[in-house]
């Protein structure tokens, strides 16, 4: 089994350097005010970034711009980043990290502001480590809608400073909402996205959201149907010389049947997601082995259960219909029926443990993939000093529904 492990590995590999590295089209503006066309790496950034990498042609020297050297960049029909030096809240919302100061914690930073919302009051976002901040324009500057929970004098109860709500009352306010109103506004993206869009189309008629371009769902269904080649093996922990009762039984193939979830993440161009993966599993076989010096047994194994694999998924896009996956899975197992029938000695029940499982695949057309699957040895014990052990190997098609 370790060799297949090792076969899977060289050919993850191999692979990354075949993988589609997602330069698209793009522009960045530099300090003086220069707008140059180039391609940049997509990575979908979840944090605000201080770099990107862009090339001037397709099998150009790949190039590393910072902030320090670019006031703006942008791939087209993605995100907008734009540079400023802002005072920024660095409290952070952690339990642990509260304080009783109720107002912001602020520090001079020089940081992308990703472009939400274009027009006359226009929004921005930042997300950093653990942080989650708005910013919009009052005038020539860019401030911060400023939000803070704090702690009472207990420290046990928290409070919210809100002062993002007379903010937006006071400035992104054309449509002269009342008070109450602008209080049941929430500090996240959705809420404040629509109330800086209905004050831009009240100011100038316009309706400026900054669309992404549209990307695949955030969630997948498929049903899975394959074959298995399993091991099963119980080493007899009885030292008694006269006894035997280990078994090494021969390989089988069943059928495996399943379905699959897939929970895509919703960043680095959906290339990370979260996969739950159950299935029926079951093994049945015969052997006949030395019951003593002078006596032999058949043994029998009953061993079906259902196994509950979850874990992650990192795919590499090689085009736009075709990507390879690799996979790592810690899997649960439920045992239905755990029975091991000696003829003449004993029976003995079973209980099995979790276990890793490492896969590779290539999914075509966003609809079908095959996959190899190998199971790292499952722990197989009973109270009679008996230990063993199951793996397997799979050959796995998907097939997705929605």
């Amino acid at each position: 089994m370790k060799k297949y492990f090792n076969i899977i590995l060289l050919f993850t590999i191999s692979i990354t350097s075949f993988a589609q590295i997602n330069f698209e089209k793009g522009y960045f503006i530099d300090n003086n005010g220069r707008k140059i066309n180039c391609l940049i790496k997509n990575v979908d950034w979840k944090n605000n970034p201080t770099f990107f990498l862009h090339k001037f042609s397709e099998n150009g020297d790949v190039l590393k711009k910072t902030i320090e050297e670019v006031k703006e960049f942008a791939v087209q029909d993605g995100d907008v980043y734009k540079r400023f030096l802002v005072k920024m809240d660095m409290s952070l919302p952690q339990m642990n990290k509260l304080t009783k100061n109720k107002h912001p914690e602020y520090e001079k930073q020089t940081i992308f502001l990703k472009l939400l919302v274009d027009g006359d009051k226009k929004l921005y976002g930042y997300t950093g480590k653990n942080l989650y901040r708005y910013f919009y324009n009052r005038g020539s500057e860019v401030v911060q809608l400023v939000y803070k929970e704090y702690l009472l004098s207990n420290n046990i109860d928290t409070v919210k400073n809100e002062m993002y709500k007379q903010q937006i009352y006071n400035d992104v306010n054309c449509d002269k909402l009342p008070i109450s109103f602008v209080n049941n506004i929430r500090y996240d993206e959705k809420s404040l996205t629509k109330i800086f869009l209905n004050n831009n189309l009240c100011f100038d008629g316009s309706k400026n959201v900054v669309e992404k371009k549209e990307k695949r769902n955030w969630f997948d269904f498929r049903t899975k149907l394959g074959a298995k080649n399993s091991n099963f093996e119980i080493k007899d922990g009885n030292r008694q010389a006269h006894l035997n009762q280990g078994v090494k039984f021969d390989s089988k193939i069943n059928i495996k049947v399943g379905v699959e979830f897939e929970f895509i993440l919703p960043y680095n161009n959906n290339k990370w997601s979260v996969v739950v993966d159950p299935s029926y599993n079951y093994f049945k076989a015969d052997k006949v082995i030395n019951a003593n010096f002078e006596t032999k047994q058949t043994v029998s194994v009953d061993y079906s259960s259902i196994e509950f694999p979850a874990g992650l998924r990192y795919r590499f896009f090689i085009d736009n219909n075709t990507n390879v996956f690799i996979n790592l899975l810690y899997v649960y197992d439920f045992e239905i029926n755990t029975l091991i029938d000696y003829e003449i000695t004993n029976d003995v029940e079973i209980r099995s443990f979790q276990n890793f499982d490492l896969g590779i695949g290539v999914d075509v057309l966003n609809r079908l993939n095959v996959e190899l699957r190998l199971s790292t040895g499952r722990g197989i014990v009973n109270a009679n000093k008996k230990n063993g052990k199951y793996d397997s190997m799979s050959i796995i098609l998907g097939y997705k529904l929605f």
